[in-house]
C-alpha cells in the first residue's frame, strides 16, 4: 500500500509540475547581457543575464536576473507554480534531475543571446590603486516561455537584492522584428549601476 502511495504522489506531483509548465504562456522579452572585464585582478571577465518583459520597457523596477544554470529542479518547479524560492537553501527536495531535453533549450537560449545581441552602452570605471573595470551591455529580443518568482531569503546564503527573478522553461526564438516597435532608448541608461552581481553564483555566466 505504501509502494502505491508513493506512486501516486509521485505521478500527482509530476502532472502539477507539468500543468504549471502548460500555463506559462509564450511572450517577448529583452535578454540583457551584462559583461563585466577586470584588469589587474584574478576576475577576468564576469558575464551576466538579466530580463525584462517587452510590454515593460521603460517602467522602473521591471529588470531581474534570468537564471541559467546552478539551480536546483525543486526551485525551478516552485518558480513554475509562483511560488517565493529561496535559491540558496538544500532542502531533502532538492534536485538536480534535469531532463536532457531541458538542458539543451537552456544551451540553445544561450546561443541565441550570444549570436543576437546589440550593444547598448560601454562604460569604463578606473580607481586610484589601478584597477580598471570596463562595463559593456548588450540586448537581445527572446520569444519563448519564462516562469518568474518572488525571492525569498529565509536562510541560506544572503544577498542584496530583492525582487523577482526569472527561470527559462521552452520555446525560445530570436525575435528579430521587435526593434521595429521598441524604441532601444527606453531602456534604462544607468544599468551600470545596478548590483548585477548580487546572485552571482546563478545569475552569472557557467
Amino acid at each position: 500500500m505504501n509502494g502505491i502511495w508513493l506512486a501516486l504522489s509521485s505521478a500527482l506531483s509530476s502532472f502539477a509540475a507539468s500543468n504549471a509548465y502548460s500555463q506559462a504562456k509564450p511572450a517577448v522579452y529583452i535578454v540583457l547581457t551584462i559583461e563585466e572585464t577586470y584588469r589587474f585582478t584574478q576576475h577576468g571577465k564576469d558575464t551576466y543575464y538579466w530580463i525584462i518583459p517587452a510590454d515593460s520597457i521603460g517602467k522602473q523596477g521591471n529588470l531581474s536576473p534570468l537564471l541559467t544554470h546552478g539551480f536546483s529542479k525543486d526551485k525551478f518547479d516552485s518558480c513554475c507554480k509562483g511560488e517565493p524560492i529561496d535559491l540558496f537553501s538544500v532542502t531533502p527536495k532538492t534536485s538536480y534531475d534535469f531532463t536532457t531535453q531541458y538542458l539543451a533549450g537552456i544551451d540553445s537560449l544561450r546561443n541565441l543571446i550570444s549570436k543576437n545581441r546589440s550593444r547598448l552602452q560601454i562604460v569604463h570605471k578606473k580607481w586610484s590603486t589601478g584597477q580598471k573595470k570596463k562595463v559593456e551591455v548588450f540586448a537581445t529580443p527572446i520569444f519563448g516561455k519564462f516562469c518568474h518568482s518572488a525571492y525569498s531569503q529565509t536562510y541560506g546564503l544572503e544577498t542584496s537584492y530583492t525582487g523577482v527573478v526569472y527561470f527559462p522553461i521552452s520555446n525560445f526564438q530570436f525575435k528579430s522584428d521587435l526593434w521595429n516597435t521598441i524604441d532601444v532608448r527606453q531602456i534604462p541608461d544607468d544599468l551600470p549601476g545596478l548590483e548585477f552581481s548580487a546572485l552571482q553564483r546563478l545569475s552569472r555566466k557557467p
